[in-house]
């Protein structure tokens, strides 16, 4: 399979299309809802950052401290974020209110994540549903609706004529 990139400058914006990836990057539009994950990744990248802040301030002066840098505390708040954890633990009081904040955002997140993908999967169906109800997907069906089109359109077009001063 080869990728090809086209560029467009007919905008202000330039455009990079990858053919193969059209039907994922239409499924992720649905499922993401708009700029909807964008602002929960904003809002998590934030929260890291504070939760790093937070925790390196309360625990940098604490003797059995692990978090002793801020980086380690950086790293320490991504990964409680991700649920991954690591060896590095909040020791002070304050530092671990933090903590748990941080684990509370962490699984209202992947609820989010979780709720938005279970939609798009509920709504996918729904709409197979409803494709079949409305005949969609019914040949035999579109064709008798494509005859009544015909049939008013002739019938259209009579009734015109026959309102047309003179036609008679």
């Amino acid at each position: 399979m080869v990728l090809t990139a086209s560029v467009s400058a007919s905008s202000s914006r330039d455009t990079i299309s990858l053919p193969p990836f059209q039907g994922a990057a239409r499924s992720l539009r649905r499922v993401a809802r708009g700029r909807q994950f964008a602002y929960v990744g904003a809002l998590t990248l934030l929260v890291i950052l504070l939760g790093a802040v937070g925790v390196w301030s309360f625990d940098r002066g604490a003797p059995d401290a692990s978090i002793r840098t801020f980086g380690d505390a950086l790293w320490w708040a991504a990964t409680l974020v991700t649920t991954v954890n690591t060896g590095l633990e909040a020791v002070t009081a304050e530092a671990r209110v933090v903590a748990i904040l941080l684990r509370l955002y962490a699984v209202s997140v992947f609820g989010y994540v979780t709720a938005s993908i279970a939609s798009y999967f509920v709504g996918r169906e729904v709409e197979e549903r409803a494709a079949e109800a409305t005949g969609r997907d019914n040949p035999a069906l579109r064709e008798q609706l494509a005859c009544v089109q015909r049939e008013v359109a002739l019938l259209r077009v009579e009734l015109a004529e026959r309102r047309t001063p003179g036609a008679d």
